[in-house]
């Protein structure tokens, strides 16, 4: 799954980014970015339920591979945001999202893991 979205993102997040130039912001809160530019954004939810936000630059995009790799996220997602004239989220031009989500097994469905225990289970 990683390196399907490696591949997304090569194929039609990162042309985008380029054309914009400097109009492009990462941001890992809820900072403005420029009028008219773009946000990119990386969202994960980690196995424990926890949802969590990142700017997606090269840096924060590899360690949540990194992550989605070792088991870690149920839920990784890339967006790239069109920001208006207010440089805020645009409700009419439309971005492009990219994501993956992985189904829990069956183990993590049937029975609570205790905070100490480590051990994979023995049905999965």
């Amino acid at each position: 799954m990683a390196d399907w979205l490696i591949q997304a993102r090569r194929a039609l997040i990162d042309p985008v980014v380029s054309s914009y130039g400097e109009q492009v912001i990462f941001p890992s809160g809820e900072e403005p970015g420029p009028p008219y530019g773009v946000a990119v954004v990386a969202q994960m939810k980690s196995v424990k339920g926890r949802w969590s936000r990142s700017g997606g630059d090269s840096t924060s995009w590899d360690r949540a591979l990194k992550r989605l790799r070792a088991g870690e996220l149920h839920y990784l997602g890339l967006d790239l945001i069109q920001l208006n004239g207010e440089a805020r989220s645009s409700h009419y031009r439309h971005g492009i999202d990219i994501k993956v989500e992985v189904e829990p097994r069956p183990c993590e469905l049937s029975r609570p893991r205790a905070r100490t225990t480590r051990r994979p289970c023995r049905t999965c």
